[in-house]
């Protein structure tokens, strides 16, 4: 039987849902509702994806409509009010865009509602679900690189800060009250990153970076996450320097390393990096070709197609999302405490409540295979 969804949000980000959905076809899934506080876009996702309604106001999408699931591309700031209105109209699967939340207290009150009221809440980390991670798995599991050391992870993209102060028409990511800022945009990324192949609960941070001068938001945020177990993560993010992402995982024995990790193209490389003596890298590159042909100009492997897919095995009791809600709720608490770290200029642990500690274990991977 067909999805029917139904859309909180009809800015830029739907688009990537819409087409999305588009794509896998209406005989699986189908957005059937949206809603936006702007009518006008609500207005016109619905024409572009043919939604049977728009709506102005997202409760009454919510009380009005039977929905299998809800789309969130919205602000990070607005997703706990809004998982909240998604719980209370009885709608139990949710996607809901990067960042989860702002604060490790919003995110520990999701988790706890999705508990309540027997939800399930993924965050959109869409990248995880392009074909290239998979291989990156493989070369991990596999147990040639040897142990695992350290991993490092950029996401940069330079923002130039162009709109006055006080104009409040500017991008909702030159916005603290929104969830914009550095950390909840970029960095959200990298720490996903390292925390996926560390592979271990996040024990303490240290972090520097900088306040944009003309709205007060993060623009640079660059630290360090020790792991339990010794794994160190290192990630750097900034919005003053031109595009760069990066993933590498250091080993005894191999490097491995993705660039354009977050927004991949269509086509994807992974290279493998062995030292054979000092002055001597041998690099093998792990082609992974794009499982889908180029369509309508945009890249060939779109990731929100896999993620919408994978949500919708998950919807269906045969897959487990990815990622986990309490993976997603530590992420949140990591961020939150390297902003802390950051503004107190000193080393800070990071406090996970028991409960969310126990869930953790529970999703890793090895837990459940």
């Amino acid at each position: 039987m067909t999805v029917r969804l139904g859309l909180i949000g009809c800015g830029r980000i739907s688009h990537a849902h819409g087409i999305a959905a588009g794509r896998i076809g209406p005989e699986k899934v189908r957005f059937v509702a949206c809603s936006d506080v702007r009518q006008e876009a609500a207005d016109a996702f619905a024409r572009a994806y043919g939604c049977d309604t728009a709506y102005g106001d997202a409760a009454e999408m919510l009380a009005k409509e039977r929905l299998d699931a809800v789309v969130l591309a919205t602000w990070p700031s607005q997703h706990l009010e809004q998982i909240e209105m998604c719980l209370k109209a009885g709608h139990r699967f949710i996607l809901c865009e990067k960042a989860l939340a702002t604060s490790g207290e919003d995110a520990v009150k999701m988790w706890d509602l999705a508990k309540e009221h027997g939800a399930t809440i993924v965050e959109g980390f869409m990248y995880l679900h392009h074909p290239m991670i998979a291989k990156l798995n493989d070369l991990v599991a596999n147990g040639e690189i040897g142990e695992i050391d350290w991993i490092r992870s950029s996401s940069s993209y330079y923002f130039p800060e162009v709109a006055a102060g006080d104009d409040t028409s500017r991008s909702w990511r030159f916005k603290k009250e929104t969830g914009g800022g550095v950390p909840w945009d970029l960095a959200c990324y990298t720490v996903n990153a390292v925390a996926t192949y560390a592979d271990q609960l996040p024990v303490k941070v240290s972090a520097t970076g900088s306040f944009s001068p003309n709205y007060g938001t993060i623009n640079r945020i660059f630290g360090t996450i020790a792991f339990a177990g010794g794994r160190t993560g290192i990630i750097e993010s900034s919005a003053a320097a031109t595009f760069n992402q990066a993933l590498e995982i250091h080993a005894t024995k191999r490097t491995l390393h993705l660039e354009t990790v977050f927004t991949p193209p269509g086509d994807s490389v992974v290279r493998e990096l062995t030292t054979l003596k000092p002055s001597h890298i041998h690099v093998k590159e792990h082609g992974v070709p794009s499982p889908l042909p180029l369509q309508d100009d945009l890249p060939a492997f779109y990731c929100y197609q896999a993620q919408m897919e994978s949500f919708i095995e998950v919807l269906n009791g045969k897959a487990k999302p990815m990622p986990a809600l309490s993976h997603s709720v530590v992420n949140v608490i990591t961020i939150e405490t390297m902003i802390h770290s950051m503004i107190e200029e000193r080393v800070l642990p990071v406090d996970i409540p028991d409960r969310i500690r126990a869930a953790w274990h529970d999703d890793r991977p090895s837990s459940q295979a």
